[in-house]
């Protein structure tokens, strides 16, 4: 079973430009550094915004998104790896459906070159035997199919586009391949839980088993997201299912083949979220975010002199330093050292 922590912990000590900058990192964080000196050790790349699935739970794509869906450029994508020359772990994935994007296995061809960790997040229906190949030829570490821990017909209700024995039939294809081309590669599933699900054990085990069963190397299992930006668009269903962080210990562990993570793990260093000291959201147009969870609040471009240490990354670090939680974060899933505080700002 390919395990990502040691493929990304061996990778990352073949070059030396990434391991100390990854150090650097975490020197920053644990001083609560204001100004940052080191590249961030993530970039998210959103590579296109396009998607071809309408999830009611997605504010991209569940109809209050006003932008027109776009691809990021070649060109741009070049330069966002030349700007941020130091930045090893490489997400190439945001709020659209990356085998979208005509470019996808040059990107990863280009970052595989370079030495850079690359995953994707898919939801999992443009797979062909082709794609496949390709993708896992040009060098991708991580590839995650994109479910829900939820009853089939449920989940194919949210997803609009989805049609889940495909998917999980597709899975296991992607396993074989990845088997007889590059077997290091990590594939499994991120999926989301919902609230209702933390009273039924049984039943979420079960949800749990049927993902296990498809071979897969690995489960990330997270709430939906929880922040301002994200409550004010999602339907009211979905806000209900908006899990404090309180109550998500009750996802007890189960027995498993796969590797299963509890999304977000505990931060190293309590009470600090990584995001604006070590990763970076980038969108399709070059313009960042501070976050992937308020990836549409855009506060710079790539291009800026200074884009990792602009007056919102400063607040953020100085409020976090503090203990406090800045008030766009209140609600994130990410914030396990703030229960009390996230949950007063957390709706039911």
């Amino acid at each position: 079973m390919p395990s990502i922590t040691f493929n990304f912990l061996q990778q990352l000590a073949r070059s030396r430009r990434y391991s100390v900058n990854t150090a650097l990192n975490y020197r920053e964080i644990r001083r609560g550094q204001m100004d940052r000196k080191a590249d961030p050790v993530m970039l998210q790349i959103e590579v296109t915004s396009r998607c071809n699935f309408k999830c009611s739970y997605c504010i991209v794509h569940n109809g209050t998104e006003k932008e027109k869906p776009k691809d990021m450029s070649m060109d741009l994508f070049r330069r966002v790896l030349d700007r941020f020359p130091r930045s090893f772990y490489l997400q190439l994935h945001g709020q659209g459906e990356p085998l979208l994007h005509p470019q996808l296995e040059s990107m990863v061809t280009l970052a595989e070159k370079q030495r850079r960790f690359c995953s994707l997040v898919t939801n999992g229906s443009l797979w062909t035997d082709k794609k496949s190949q390709a993708l896992l030829e040009a060098g991708v570490d991580v590839i995650a199919f994109s479910l829900d821990l939820e009853d089939p017909t449920i989940m194919e209700a949210d997803r609009k586009g989805l049609h889940y024995e495909k998917v999980a039939r597709t899975i296991q294809r992607v396993i074989r391949w990845r088997d007889e081309i590059r077997p290091l590669t990590a594939v499994g599933v991120s999926a989301v839980f919902k609230k209702t699900l933390l009273d039924h054990p049984a039943e979420l085990q079960a949800h749990v088993k049927r993902l296990d069963d498809l071979g897969i190397d690995f489960l990330f299992a997270g709430p939906l997201a929880g922040t301002e930006s994200y409550r004010e668009r999602y339907p009211l269903k979905h806000l209900r299912e908006v899990i404090p962080p309180g109550e998500r210990r009750k996802l007890i562990p189960f027995p498993t083949h796969c590797a299963v993570y509890e999304t977000p793990s505990t931060n190293f260093v309590r009470g600090r979220c990584l995001w604006p000291w070590m990763a970076l959201y980038i969108n399709y147009d070059g313009r960042i975010s501070y976050c992937s969870n308020n990836h549409r609040v855009r506060v710079g471009h790539i291009d800026d002199p200074g884009a990792i240490n602009l007056d919102v990354h400063r607040k953020l670090r100085r409020e976090f330093k503090a203990g406090q939680v800045p008030e766009g974060c209140r609600g994130c899933q990410y914030l396990l050292a703030f229960d009390s505080a996230t949950e007063e700002a957390t709706p039911g």
